[in-house]
């Protein structure tokens, strides 16, 4: 697993280096927001699908979507290219002036994203009902069946809630590396309490949790009274967080947490047997 997840790391960072994502190290990232806008959008949804494939021919007799979360990891390498929140605001700012109108860009780019990254999991299912991937005792489908949308929705709700509760204790700026490792224990931390609620056998109900917390994050920011995004400044904190940040150390991390948490109950249940 950790070889396919480097793997995918550095083939992002090259791509990143080759295409220019973003296009000036260090500085803003945001694929809405540079130039060449479509030519960085099929870069990284080729990269989630190519990343995808390659995790899964690697890691895939581990976990059925091994694949997909080595893809995330890979893409976390993109925006550690760039810099922070304050630096896209700043950038903007000076660029068009303070134009409250990057938020809608944001939540624009982070749905965009999610696109992709369901995109990434319909191709992946695909090839499973193709049995062409294979079977995983983590995907039981008489199992999952017995979950209701009312299950599944209330298991997309308990891991937004804990994700949120989690980064108002760990984000306490905009740092490139506490974003990132914050977004990912959240995001982990969400979807293993959520699991061991609801049990929801599909990890896309635990890994919609970011998209929430970063939709809700931008609003927020966005029509917040005295907001101070004028000076490159976040004001609250899960709009610290960029899409990418949302859409790559999110997701990893839910994975890894709804993966701890089955092995978790698989163990608890075994205890009882015996």
């Amino acid at each position: 697993m950790g070889g396919s997840i480097l793997i995918c790391f550095v083939l992002c960072w090259w791509a990143g280096e080759v295409f220019g994502i973003p296009p000036h190290r260090r500085l803003e990232i945001s694929l809405l927001s540079q130039p060449g806008v479509l030519a960085a959008l099929i870069v990284v949804l080729v990269l989630l699908l190519g990343c995808t494939l390659l995790g899964t021919l690697i890691a895939g007799t581990i976990r059925f979507d091994a694949g997909l979360l080595a893809a995330c990891c890979g893409l976390s390498a993109l925006s550690m290219r760039g810099g922070t929140m304050g630096d896209l605001l700043r950038q903007q700012n000076m660029a068009r002036g303070a134009a409250p109108s990057i938020y809608w860009v944001l939540i624009g780019e982070l749905t965009l994203l999610y696109g992709m990254l369901a995109l990434t999991w319909a191709a992946l299912w695909a090839l499973r009902r193709g049995h062409l991937l294979r079977e995983n005792a983590s995907y039981d489908d008489s199992e999952n069946a017995q979950r209701t949308i009312t299950d599944k929705l209330l298991a997309v709700v308990t891991q937004a809630g804990v994700m949120v509760f989690c980064l108002f204790l760990l984000m306490q700026t905009d740092a490139k590396k506490q974003v990132m490792v914050s977004v990912f224990l959240a995001a982990f931390a969400g979807a293993a309490a959520s699991q061991s609620i609801f049990s929801v056998r599909l990890s896309p109900w635990y890994w919609c949790g970011p998209l929430i917390v970063g939709l809700l994050g931008y609003m927020w920011e966005r029509f917040s009274p005295g907001a101070i995004w004028q000076a490159g400044q976040v004001q609250h904190v899960l709009a610290r967080a960029l899409p990418l940040d949302y859409a790559s150390a999110g997701p990893a991390g839910a994975i890894l947490g709804y993966w701890a948490s089955r092995n978790w109950e698989k163990k608890d249940e075994e205890d009882e047997e015996e």
